[in-house]
């Protein structure tokens, strides 16, 4: 019973036609479910970039982090022999503000909520790094040759925004050795 009930979750064919009956979903067949989900907003550069309407939500109305959860996991690792790095990554909609076209609301005021963060971790000695600038740097840099650090149809980095990410943290592992 518990290998059919897994075959039948995971089979091809149910994979397949669950794709089939989502491209079905795309507002003109039959209504979008998650087109409420997303906003997409024009570039200064023409394209037109998906972002999740939770995290745009939360650029303007940003959580209160902050880094206590993260000392009980940080004791745990260096109990456990291994060090601990906090990587802060901004959402997509985080690092492509500063680029879109049109029409947007201004930036919440004050110190941005991964920087309130990375000082409250840094105060507590738990080793943090911050790729938020990086990011933004990369997608600035990228932008007129339309080379983007996340998918432009989905809120996941792409190889480009890996590769940053992996960078700064090589680069920041190796100045802590």
């Amino acid at each position: 019973k518990n290998w059919t009930q897994s075959y039948l979750a995971y089979s091809p064919l149910n994979i397949y036609l669950t794709r089939g009956f989502q491209k079905l979903e795309n507002g003109s067949l039959l209504p979008n479910p998650t087109e409420k989900a997303v906003q997409i907003a024009p570039l200064r550069n023409g394209d037109h970039m998906l972002f999740l309407d939770l995290d745009v939500q939360r650029f303007y109305k940003p959580l209160q982090d902050n880094g206590t959860y993260l000392s009980e996991i940080s004791d745990h690792v260096h109990a456990s022999g291994n060090e601990l790095l906090v990587l802060l990554v901004p959402e997509k909609y985080a690092a492509y503000y500063p680029l879109l076209d049109g029409k947007v609301q201004p930036p919440p005021a004050g110190e941005p909520r991964l920087d309130r963060l990375e000082e409250d971790l840094r105060r507590s000695g738990i080793p943090v790094l911050n790729i938020s600038s990086q990011l933004k740097t990369q997608a600035a840099e990228g932008l007129q040759k339309k080379e983007y650090n996340f998918w432009v149809d989905d809120t996941h980095w792409n190889r480009l925004g890996i590769q940053t990410a992996a960078s700064a943290i090589l680069h920041a592992w190796s100045d802590s050795s």
